[in-house]
C-alpha cells in the first residue's frame, strides 16, 4: 500500500456542507470507502444520483457501521445535536473528528468539548480537532492546503493525520487542543478587523499591529 493510500479505511462523514463533501472526496480519493449521513432519505437520494466518489445514506446507524473514523463537520451551532443523534452507534475502535469551526453560542464551549460532553467517558480519548486556514474549494480543486489535527491523546492526532493526509493535504499535529481550537474561532474575527482597516485606509503597520 502506497503511503497515501487507505484502501482498507471506513470513513462516516456527517455534514453535507462543501467542508464535509470536500473531505469525502479528498478520502474518497485516497481509496477509502466514505459514507456521507444525510438529513433526509431525499437528500441522500439526490447525493447518491450525484457523480460522487462515496455513497450517502440517511440512515445514522448505517453511516457509522464498522467506521474507522467519524468527522462532524457541520455548522458549529448544530454540532451537539448531531453528535447526540450518532452517539448510540460510536465504539471503541473509531476516531471521533470535529472538523468544525466555533464556539456554541450559548455556552461559549469549544467543538471538542461539545463532543466530549454528548458521547460516553469511555469514547472521549479518541477525540481530534481539524482546523486550519482551509477552503473548501480551493482544496476540491486540489490546491495545495496545510492543517492541524490536534488532541489530547497525541497518538489520536497521529492516527488521523496517517488517515487523512494527502499530497496536496499537508497535516501536522498538535496536543494543544485549545489553541488550535481557538484559533480556527478567531481567526474569522481577525480577518474581518483587518479588512475594515483596510477600507479605512489606515495602513499596513496599523493592521501589522492589530493581527499581532
Amino acid at each position: 500500500m502506497k503511503r497515501h493510500e487507505v484502501s482498507c479505511l471506513k470513513v462516516t462523514i456527517i455534514g453535507n456542507t462543501s467542508w464535509g463533501n470536500t473531505l469525502g472526496a479528498l478520502l474518497s480519493d485516497k481509496g477509502a470507502a466514505v459514507k456521507l449521513w444525510a438529513r433526509s432519505e431525499a437528500e441522500a437520494k439526490e447525493l447518491n444520483q450525484g457523480r460522487r466518489s462515496y455513497s450517502s445514506t440517511s440512515h445514522i446507524g448505517e453511516a457509522l457501521n464498522e467506521a474507522d473514523l467519524t468527522i462532524w463537520a457541520v455548522p458549529s451551532q448544530k454540532l451537539r445535536q448531531n453528535v447526540s443523534q450518532a452517539k448510540d452507534y460510536l465504539t471503541n475502535s473509531m476516531l471521533l473528528m470535529s472538523a468544525a469551526k466555533g464556539l456554541e453560542v450559548n455556552s461559549g464551549k469549544r467543538m471538542s468539548q461539545v463532543l466530549a460532553e454528548e458521547i460516553a467517558p469511555s469514547l472521549r480519548g479518541q477525540i481530534c480537532v481539524l482546523s486550519g486556514p482551509n477552503l473548501a474549494k480551493e482544496i476540491a480543486k486540489a490546491l495545495p492546503a496545510a492543517s492541524v489535527i490536534a488532541a489530547q491523546d497525541i497518538s489520536s492526532a497521529e492516527r488521523a493525520r496517517e488517515l487523512m493526509e494527502s499530497p496536496k493535504f499537508f497535516l501536522s499535529t498538535s496536543a494543544d487542543v485549545i489553541g488550535v481550537e481557538l484559533g480556527g474561532a478567531l481567526k474569522n474575527i481577525i480577518a474581518l478587523g483587518a479588512g475594515m482597516i483596510d477600507g479605512l485606509g489606515l495602513g499596513d503597520n496599523a493592521k501589522g499591529a492589530f493581527i499581532a
